[in-house]
This record gives C-alpha cells, sequence and structure tokens, in this order.
C-alpha cells in the first residue's frame, strides 16, 4: 500500500439526487380561453436511485392532479432524464382522459437552480403550451431551507 494510489470507495456525488425532491409541489393554474381555468399540480412522493446495466437511473412515483375541463387525481411513474426531464410512465386512467380530451403532455422538466417544474401540453387546434408549475410552500421546503442553512453554516465556520 505503501506509495499507491488512494482507491476511492464511491463517489460522493453519487449520493446526490439531482431533480425535484420528494414531498416537492409544483401547482400552476392556467386560465384558458373558451374553458376557464386549468388547475395542474405535480407531487414527488417517492424517489430512488439503482444501478443498472445501463449505469445509474433514477426512478420515482409522482401524483398528477388537475382540475378544471380537465380532472385527474393519479399517480405516474417516471424516470430523471439526463437534461433534467421527468419521464413520466403515464397509467391507463390518465392515458384514457388525454385521448378524450385529445391533449397530450408532450414534455415534463424540472429546473433545479429555479426549483420549478415545467410542462409542455399539446391541445388539440393551437400550439404546444408551456405551464410553469411554483414550488408550493411546505415541509420539504422547510426542510430544504434548514439542509441550506446547515451547509452554508458549516462553510462560514471553517
Amino acid at each position: 500500500w505503501c506509495g499507491a494510489a488512494p482507491f476511492k470507495l464511491w463517489d460522493s456525488s453519487l449520493l446526490a439526487l439531482g431533480g425535484p425532491p420528494v414531498g416537492g409541489v409544483y401547482k400552476a393554474v392556467l386560465r384558458m380561453p373558451v374553458i376557464g381555468d386549468q388547475t395542474f399540480v405535480l407531487q414527488i412522493l417517492r424517489r430512488r436511485r439503482s444501478l443498472g446495466p445501463a449505469g445509474i437511473t433514477e426512478r420515482g412515483l409522482a401524483r398528477i392532479t388537475l382540475s378544471g375541463a380537465m380532472n385527474l387525481d393519479e399517480h405516474a411513474e417516471f424516470r430523471m432524464g439526463a437534461d433534467g426531464a421527468i419521464l413520466l410512465d403515464f397509467n391507463a386512467p390518465t392515458l384514457a382522459l388525454l385521448r378524450r380530451m385529445r391533449t397530450r403532455i408532450r414534455k415534463c422538466t424540472y429546473c433545479e437552480t429555479g426549483d420549478f417544474s415545467t410542462l409542455v401540453i399539446a391541445p388539440p387546434l393551437v400550439p404546444a403550451i408551456r405551464v410553469r408549475l411554483l414550488r408550493q410552500p411546505g415541509r420539504s421546503n422547510a426542510l430544504r431551507r434548514d439542509a441550506d442553512d446547515m451547509r452554508s453554516n458549516h462553510f462560514k465556520n471553517r
């Protein structure tokens, strides 16, 4: 061992999960002509990281709630993409509702620096609509602030 390069047992960057935190709730209300207000809520229920043949993957469970012209309250499994994309796997009731409304959720992303999520909705007859869902205050926000405070105090005292 003398003079040998140190062996790194793990990379600490692998411990930090990118993407929306568990317990995070993101919401937007969109005023749409003719149909009125449509509320979109994305809640992150569970996250986990696993190592497989394709490398490290991040999976989770989210709750999607829509109220207004479209009403929905369903869970959806998701995977995190490399560019902040949240790849949602919708269940049968969600897909049926979207088909009935001739609408697609084309894309869902998460911006870590701004702590918000964006849905790209493709309704019939109009161009795709980008909906920015803002983080709602709650317990997970307080925990995140406490962790940030502890981290900044730790580095101030060094």
